[in-house]
């Protein structure tokens, strides 16, 4: 196996079982040991994927018998396993878990004992010690441990929740077969909320739109309040309004970020649609694209809040993952109030498009499309994560993949023609420098 195809930037990760499976999950485990220095403890959690009981045992197997200790908090949600990270404070934890991709992936997250995702250096080292086969053999011991009552007790009393705060309210929940059934659902009960969890496992459990549709109809049906999605590993949030309607990434962001705002510090990525920033107001820290970007900006600048238009949202008063279960409660809360609905009329009404060129070396590519916008003397409003400019009314994005060899480039303006002029233009200015 080529290790550069499955330890990416943020997570190990690939289709199963041709690039991951036991026997890779096994010896992943004793190169983490050895990493660890064939002591200590590690939390290890998995989500719903049918290869992921499997591959965590697996794992599990590799760290023990390299002589690291085990808490096995399994199942759970991402944000589950850090909230137990900073609780009971092991040397390293591990989701397993392909997240929001098609179930026939799955994958690995690493997490640092301060909560954040491990830095890609520091996964490099455990990759090294894979690709050698350098291990040590060790007895490490396995404790089953139970945190959900202790993750959601701790989430109401930060938020003063109680079983007043949506009694009355009926509500929809999809969390697409994956770990948030355990969260989600329970949480809106204990605050008197009536739920209907939609019980149907997803092949994409990415919350987008076209993967949701069966949450319009149950919400419509039920005449629910509102329609709750979260994707496998539960760190995302996606929702469906009252009649159906979906609600953006960029809504959702737009929401919470001005929510927090009156709280702190808010950090939100590059590729935010100017909406949040126009609906927001006072100022945004922002950061590269990517939770593991943005969790450490926050953490550096002291923020309550950081965000993307994933659906990733992020209490770094609770724990420093995206919350899907937090989230999707404030957003309930919101609905109950009677405040959504004018909140969604106030957000400013951009029109975007994106579009998304192959290229054979995006970093060059990506050299190329800046020395042409400086000769063109266009306003760079950002070099952050890509590059970041706008030209009349419009904005405009750009920045290599994290994955692949793709350029993406996401295009915003409040004048929907002159949104789809300029993505004709951007289009074919990276198809023009990516040959």
């Amino acid at each position: 196996m080529v290790l550069d195809n499955v330890f990416r930037q943020y997570d190990v990760r690939g289709e199963y079982p041709t690039e991951i499976n036991e026997d890779f999950a096994e010896k992943l485990g004793r190169a983490t040991a050895r990493y660890l220095g064939n002591s200590g403890a590690v939390i290890v959690g998995c989500d719903y994927r049918p290869s992921s009981g499997r591959l965590r045992d697996a794992l599990i197997s590799g760290l023990t018998r390299g002589g690291v200790s085990v808490l096995d908090i399994s199942p759970c949600t991402t944000d589950m396993l850090t909230f137990a990270t900073i609780t009971y404070k092991p040397d390293l934890s591990i989701m397993v878990t392909a997240s929001h991709l098609p179930l026939k992936y799955n994958g690995f997250k690493y997490v640092s004992k301060q909560g954040v995702y491990l830095s890609e250096a520091e996964r490099s080292k455990i990759k090294g010690i894979l690709a050698k086969g350098e291990f040590k053999e060790g007895e490490g011991k396995v404790e089953k441990l139970s945190v959900l009552d202790k993750y959601l007790s701790t989430m109401k009393t930060l938020m003063s929740w109680s079983s007043r705060n949506l009694s009355g309210v009926k509500l929809v929940t999809y969390p697409m077969g994956g770990t948030a059934v355990l969260t989600l659902p329970k949480l809106l009960e204990d605050l008197g909320a009536e739920v209907q969890v939609i019980r149907e496992v997803a092949e994409d459990p990415e919350p987008k739109d076209e993967n949701t549709t069966i949450v319009r109809e149950e919400v419509l049906a039920r005449k629910g309040l509102l329609g709750l999605i979260n994707d496998g590993d539960g760190d995302r949030l996606a929702a469906r309004n009252h009649d159906g309607s979906y609600v953006t990434g960029d809504q959702l962001l737009c929401i919470f970020a001005r929510l927090y705002s009156k709280l702190g510090k808010v950090v939100v990525t590059i590729d935010s649609s100017s909406a949040v920033f126009e609906y927001v107001g006072g100022e945004l820290i922002v950061s590269k694209v990517g939770e593991a970007n943005y969790v450490v900006d926050a953490v550096k600048h002291g923020a309550v809040f950081g965000g993307e238009p994933s659906g990733h949202f992020v209490d770094l008063r609770f724990t420093p993952s995206g919350s899907g279960t937090l989230f999707g409660a404030i957003l309930a809360e919101i609905a109950k109030r009677g405040d959504l609905d004018k909140m969604l009329a106030e957000i400013p009404k951009f029109y975007t498009y994106r579009v998304k060129v192959a290229c054979r070396d995006r970093l060059s590519t990506m050299i190329r499309v800046v020395a042409e916008l400086e000769r063109e003397g266009v306003e760079i409003l950002s070099r952050i994560d890509g590059v970041k400019y706008r030209v009349g009314g419009a904005t405009v994005l750009i920045r290599p993949s994290n994955t692949e060899q793709v350029v993406r480039a996401t295009v915003e303006s409040k004048d929907a023609e002159e949104a789809k002029s300029m993505l004709g233009r951007v289009e074919e200015m990276l198809r023009r420098v990516s040959t």
